[in-house]
């Protein structure tokens, strides 16, 4: 009996990994890469048009001082968000290699555990953040009053984030097995749900304050999240992990998932952070020169308008790592550096069409959030600064994704580690040198831009070297297996 078992999860295996093979293994490999980057085009773009979308109704419906609040509290937000998709990341890249190596029985186990790391993990970090908040905003520039409400504003959320994380993680398990679509459909439905149904419900029909205003964004993923958890393990998919596997105690390939999702956390964290000390020296800078409420709207709209910007590229690299996680599972390292050039290639070029509106005409976009003609004029200059450089971003996600796909997550922390000490070295160094001078110290951003590349040109041509000798080693063991 044991046997015929055996051979029927054999059998079912084959067929999993065929349809996998199909998803994974395409001959176009721009549309092979493509297709696996609809999900997190669908998730990036969504979350950040999501965010613009939702401060525009907000302001339309509260007013006042809301932009200020949800402009600020949305730095909060994000850090726990992307929290969230840390853990979804680590999915990402250990089941698409799992899976490329045919090992269904780890994956199982891997997803299981990072489902019970998950949710543990957030109702931490979302206790961290209710009791920080209010430093946190009030070291970024706001006053007490703002700060104060901003907290009520995130209360909500952070009490749903634990649920949140189900919704990411459960999409990054989809996004692994090839399903890309799917997980970009699923991602498309939380937003719609939000934006274009709860929340003008609560905004416009029950008119709730601000500090119910982030209702929306909760019960938008938690829903589908519990609902996509319950499928996950009633076996509705290829992988098909089991509630028992929740007695079992963590595996290796978990600590070793969680490693790969390192340098996601550590991007987020250094392009974060330091920012947020950016944001604080550049308010104070404001306070001297009597700017602080047009430094306080643009950076809020800035904020916006880059996520929304950096969304599609981030997207595309992402399926970059998915694609060349499971190429490097099945030893495919010719196929990896080709993902890893075309990647390079869409993101960058795209990010170079929006150069020309960015630098003569940005308050045309900046009309979505504001209407005062005199903070139009002002943000129309502030955003053209860091959008001189904005272009290399791409390529700095082409690098990480490329080498977290290679299997060198630690070399893929690098980068991250970079950019936050360079931004608060130009930090300090802007402010003592110009303390009335906000505007500048924007420039902080071209500076670690370009620092960066630098790092990231070492790094790709370290791994290029990497996988070159595998390839020839791989070359040279079928030459000898032939030969015998």
């Amino acid at each position: 009996m044991e046997k015929k078992e055996d051979s029927t999860t054999s059998s079912i295996d084959s067929l999993s990994q065929t349809d996998e093979q199909k998803r994974f293994e395409s001959n176009n490999i721009v549309l092979s890469l493509l297709k696996l980057s609809v999900g997190p085009l669908m998730f990036n773009c969504g979350i950040s048009f999501h965010d613009a979308v939702d401060m525009m109704l907000i302001s339309k419906s509260i007013g006042g001082n809301s932009i200020q609040i949800v402009g600020f509290s949305s730095l909060i937000r994000y850090l726990c968000v992307c929290v969230t998709i840390f853990f979804a990341q680590s999915t990402i890249a250990k089941i698409a290699a799992l899976i490329g190596a045919k090992k269904t029985g780890d994956a199982c186990q891997v997803i299981t555990d990072l489902f019970r790391i998950s949710f543990i993990t957030m109702i931490l970090v979302s206790t961290m953040f209710y009791f920080v908040s209010i430093p946190m905003l009030i070291f970024m520039g706001c006053t007490h009053d703002i700060a104060v409400e901003a907290r009520r504003y995130l209360a909500p959320i952070l009490i749903g984030i634990p649920f949140m994380a189900l919704f990411q993680l459960s999409c990054g398990f989809i996004q692994s097995q090839g399903r890309s679509i799917l997980c970009g459909l699923l991602q498309l439905a939380a937003f719609a749900l939000n934006c274009g149904i709860i929340s003008p419900i609560l905004l416009f029909a029950v008119k709730v304050p601000i500090k119910y205003a982030g209702i929306s964004f909760v019960l938008s993923q938690s829903i589908p999240g519990i609902i996509l958890t319950i499928l996950i393990f009633k076996g509705k998919f290829n992988i098909q992990p089991e509630i028992s596997m929740f007695l079992r105690r963590i595996s290796k390939g978990t600590l070793n998932a969680l490693l790969l999702g390192t340098p996601y956390i550590l991007n987020i964290l250094a392009g974060a952070i330091p920012p947020m000390i950016l944001l604080r020296y550049m308010m104070l800078a404001a306070s001297n020169s009597g700017e602080a409420p047009l430094i306080a709207s643009a950076f809020s709209v800035f904020l916006k308008l880059q996520s929304a910007i950096n969304s599609v590229s981030i997207g595309i690299n992402q399926g970059l790592m998915a694609t060349g996680s499971y190429a490097r599972g099945t030893g495919n390292y010719v196929r990896l550096l080709q993902l890893f050039i075309r990647a390079v290639l869409i993101t960058a070029t795209y990010h170079l069409c929006w150069i020309p509106l960015m630098e003569t005409r940005a308050d045309l976009i900046a009309k979505i959030w504001m209407s005062d003609k005199e903070q139009l004029s002002f943000t129309r200059y502030f955003l053209r600064i860091p959008f001189y450089t904005n272009w290399l971003v791409p390529l700095n996600d082409s690098t990480v994704n490329f080498v977290l796909a290679s299997g060198k997550p630690v070399l893929a922390m690098i980068p991250s580690f970079v950019r936050g000490i360079v931004c608060l070295i130009a930090t300090f160094s802007f402010y003592y040198t110009g303390k009335n001078q906000p505007k500048r110290m924007m420039y902080t951003y071209n500076t670690y831009d370009v620092t960066v590349l630098l790092f990231d040109i070492g790094l790709v041509i370290y791994d290029i070297k990497y996988l070159m000798k595998l390839i020839k080693k791989d070359d040279s063991d079928v030459v000898h297996m032939n030969l015998v």
